[in-house]
């Protein structure tokens, strides 16, 4: 059981990175295309 509560909190974080990561890779897009139009 805790075995599995830990992978599934790893789990969780992971996404919330890749959330966030993706977030920032669209400000950041968004910033380079406005400055390239």
């Amino acid at each position: 059981m805790r075995i599995y509560d830990l992978r599934h909190r790893m789990a969780t974080d992971l996404i919330q990175s890749n959330t966030s990561a993706r977030i920032v890779q669209d400000i950041l897009g968004h910033a380079t295309y406005k400055s390239n139009p």
